[in-house]
């Protein structure tokens, strides 16, 4: 897909974590994500299928003063919930550390561990460790400036970094937000991979990181069912602790 900048790149959401990154992702137990046991899972999973009807609750605290301002950190929320309400998974934003947290989220200033080429460089990613991600996303502030600094705002002649503060600031949190949604979404599937369309895209051309419409980030039919069938073995696996 063709981009309207000076650069002609695309930022990509790509996964950093499926090169060299994930070789070096030595991070303890305690930052893995929980992998249920595939066993002991017929009345279980019989007793967990009501639970599709209800949203999935997931803990997910920014650390504080990594998310320069308010208006960023709003709209990097509203976005990120917006996207996975619609696949069935409630966003629960935790304030304070002594709460229990699924993921951690950084606005870092390093750049990605591994880009594509110079004009190729993800904006977030999250790193897996023996085929298990890691509890931390990130999010490269370096990144998210070169975007502002090339995209045009909505296929006009403006620069985005040409704008108001507080229009650059939406901009901003809407992209960030839609790549934490990605993020998100190698955490809850527990995989590396990636998707020719939807959400879970390798790449994501920027104009679409920074449209108002969020309507190309859905999940495809099969995560979809994939999705579903990792709540119901997560399930049936506490069921089974619970009664033994």
């Amino acid at each position: 897909m063709r981009c309207r900048t000076s650069f002609s790149f695309i930022l990509s959401l790509l996964l950093a974590a499926s090169g060299a990154a994930a070789a070096s992702a030595q991070s303890p137990d305690a930052l893995l994500r929980s992998r249920p046991a595939s066993a002991s899972l017929g009345g279980g999973t019989r007793a967990c299928a009501a639970t599709l009807s209800a949203p999935w609750q997931l803990r997910v605290r920014i650390v504080p003063d990594t998310v320069t301002t308010q208006v960023q950190a709003q709209n990097l929320t509203l976005e990120a919930e917006r996207i996975w309400r619609r696949n069935g998974v409630q966003l629960h934003w935790v304030a304070t550390p002594e709460e229990p947290t699924d993921i951690w989220v950084y606005v870092v200033d390093v750049p990605p561990p591994v880009k594509v080429s110079e004009m190729v460089m993800p904006i977030a990613w999250i790193a897996f460790y023996d085929g298990t991600p890691q509890r931390i996303i990130r999010i490269s502030r370096l990144s998210m400036n070169r975007l502002v600094d090339a995209r045009l705002w909505q296929g006009k002649s403006e620069r985005i970094s040409s704008l108001t503060q507080d229009l650059q600031e939406e901009a901003v949190g809407r992209a960030w937000g839609r790549a934490l949604a990605h993020e998100i979404g190698h955490y809850l599937l527990s995989s590396k991979a990636h998707t020719k369309t939807g959400l879970m895209r390798a790449s994501l051309p920027d104009h679409d990181l920074i449209a108002e419409s969020a309507g190309k980030f859905t999940l495809e039919a099969e995560q979809v069912q994939q999705l579903n069938a990792v709540r119901l073995q997560e399930c049936a696996t506490w069921v089974a602790a619970a009664e033994q």
